[in-house]
C-alpha cells in the first residue's frame, strides 16, 4: 500500500475520490428507517414503517367500546336559547354560563363493531363526571333524549360493554372512574400517548363532526386561521400598517418600492394638463 508521502512525492492526491458507483452502493446499504427519520421526523417514520397486522377481532356489538373529549369549534352564545335571563347568578356559575362565548367539550363514544354513538355528554370542561355520564349513557335507552331534540331516527342503541379503551388523561386515570368501571365488570383499557392509531374510530368520528356538522351550525370558529380561506388567512394574517413603514416591498430595509411610472400625454403629465385646462377655461370665460 502506498503510504501518503509517498504519494504526494508522486504528485497523487492523498484521497482518492470515490467513484458515483461506490457513493450509490454507501447510499444504499443505509437504514431507510434511519433516512426517513432525518427526513421527516419521528412520527412520520413511525407511521410508515409501523408493524401493520389484520386489525381489530371484533365478533359482537358492544365488545369493543372506543371513548374521547373533542373541543368543538363552535363558539356558543348563551343568550340565543331564551334561558340565560331565568337563571340566577349563582346557576350560571355553576353552569359556567357566566360568559357570553365559550367553547364546549364534547365527549363520545362509540361501538366499534358497529359503529353506532352508545353516548355523547356535552360540557365545559372534561372532567371525571362527564366521563361516568358518558358509561351510564352505554347502557341505557336514550330515545328520550332523541325525541327531545327532534330526531328523525331512534337512538336505542345500548348494551353492556366488555372493553373500554379511551386515553391517559388524568379525569379518564382517576380513581372514582376506575372504581366505577370496575364494580360493573368492564376492563378500562388505556391507549398510548399521542397515538390516535389505538382509537382510531373514535378519532374519525371527531374529523366528521368538522367537516359535515360543525359548518352546518351558526357561529363556527375554525380551529386556527391555516385553515380558513386563503383570502381570510391572509387578511387575518397581513401585518399592520406602519410596522414595515420605510422599508421596501419585502420588508428589507434599503429595497425601494418600484414607482409606476405616469402616462403621458402630448408630452404632458397629469398636474400639466390640469394647470393648462384651467387656463383655457379663464380665457374662454373672461369677455
Amino acid at each position: 500500500m502506498t503510504e501518503p508521502r509517498e504519494k504526494v512525492a508522486e504528485g497523487k492526491p492523498e484521497i482518492v475520490c470515490p467513484s458515483r458507483e461506490t457513493v450509490r452502493q454507501a447510499i444504499r446499504k443505509l437504514n431507510p428507517f434511519d433516512i426517513t427519520l432525518t427526513r421527516k421526523g419521528r412520527e412520520a417514520a413511525n407511521r410508515q414503517f409501523a408493524p401493520v397486522g389484520m386489525g381489530l377481532d371484533i365478533a359482537r356489538p358492544m365488545q369493543r367500546v372506543e371513548f374521547d373529549q373533542w373541543e368543538d369549534d363552535a363558539i356558543t352564545l348563551m343568550a340565543e336559547g331564551g334561558l340565560f335571563h331565568h337563571l340566577t347568578d349563582e346557576e350560571k356559575k355553576a353552569l359556567g354560563l357566566d360568559k357570553k362565548k365559550a367553547r364546549w367539550w364534547i365527549t363520545v363514544a362509540i361501538c366499534c363493531a358497529t359503529r353506532c354513538i352508545v353516548g355523547l355528554v356535552v360540557s365545559r370542561q372534561p372532567n371525571s363526571q362527564s366521563a361516568l355520564r358518558v358509561i351510564e349513557m352505554m347502557m341505557r335507552d336514550k330515545g328520550v333524549w332523541g325525541d327531545a331534540c327532534g330526531a328523525l331516527t331512534p337512538w336505542n342503541q345500548f348494551g353492556w360493554p366488555s372493553v373500554i379503551v379511551t386515553d391517559c388523561a388524568s379525569y379518564n386515570i382517576s380513581s372514582v372512574v376506575q372504581a366505577r368501571v370496575s364494580d360493573l365488570g368492564i376492563t378500562l383499557q388505556y391507549c398510548a400517548a399521542a397515538n390516535p392509531e389505538s382509537k382510531g374510530r373514535i378519532e374519525r368520528v371527531f374529523g366528521t363532526f368538522a367537516t359535515q356538522l360543525m359548518p352546518r351550525l351558526s357561529g363556527r370558529n375554525r380551529s386556527s386561521a391555516d385553515v380558513l380561506s386563503p383570502w381570510a388567512a391572509c387578511r387575518m394574517k397581513r401585518p399592520p400598517r406602519g410596522e414595515h413603514a420605510g422599508r421596501g416591498m419585502a420588508g428589507q430595509r434599503g429595497v425601494r418600492r418600484p414607482v409606476r411610472a405616469r402616462k403621458q400625454g402630448n408630452g404632458l403629465g397629469r398636474d400639466s394638463r390640469l394647470r393648462t385646462c384651467r387656463i383655457a377655461l379663464t380665457v374662454r370665460a373672461s369677455p
